[in-house]
């Protein structure tokens, strides 16, 4: 379905704050939904634009924390839910501009790594052995074409959630 829309979802832009919002500041007030919709908006645009809302919060959070570590994050493991639409895959590769790597079964990704920790802990599997048991299904390559669009797209949902948290703060208290 999103691989269908183009990249900007045809306009339609997703608020990613349902549940309040966790970055970058706690605030249990703001909201999501979506904005900027037109007649002509599909399933595939508001499904594109959701993944995209995603990508870019992960954007966002990945910033803050590179200029924390004083070093560029090079890659990331896409794994969960998510993960097992492609198209989220690329999209986060695209947004990010770094590789995105998917792992076979990526919504057990946790399950393994915590059964990993403990044969490790019992001495029963080492952690070289743990990285050759953990398969790579894809690689998912950041397309160029698409850095500027991202970039720019970035910095309108840092305005947006300055601009709409006192109006959720004004509806939500």
């Amino acid at each position: 379905m999103a691989a269908e829309s183009p990249v900007g979802s045809n306009g339609a832009i997703f608020m990613p704050w349902i549940f309040g919002s966790t970055f970058p500041e706690q605030d249990a007030n703001m909201r999501g939904g979506f904005i900027n919709l037109s007649p002509q908006a599909t399933r595939n645009d508001m499904v594109r634009a959701v993944f995209e809302s995603y990508a870019l919060t992960l954007k966002w959070v990945l910033k803050t924390y590179e200029a924390k570590l004083k070093r560029k994050i090079e890659k990331i493991y896409f794994s969960g839910g998510g993960a097992l639409w492609e198209t989220a895959a690329q999209i986060c590769a695209d947004a990010l501009q770094i590789p995105v790597y998917l792992p076979e079964h990526p919504r057990q990704t946790n399950t393994k790594g915590v059964a990993f920790m403990c044969l490790n802990n019992l001495g029963i599997v080492s952690y070289d052995e743990m990285k050759t048991r953990l398969k790579i299904k894809k690689v998912f390559e950041p397309q160029p074409a698409n850095f500027s669009f991202y970039d720019k797209r970035l910095i309108f949902y840092k305005g947006l959630y300055k601009t709409m948290r006192p109006l959720y703060r004004s509806l939500n208290q």
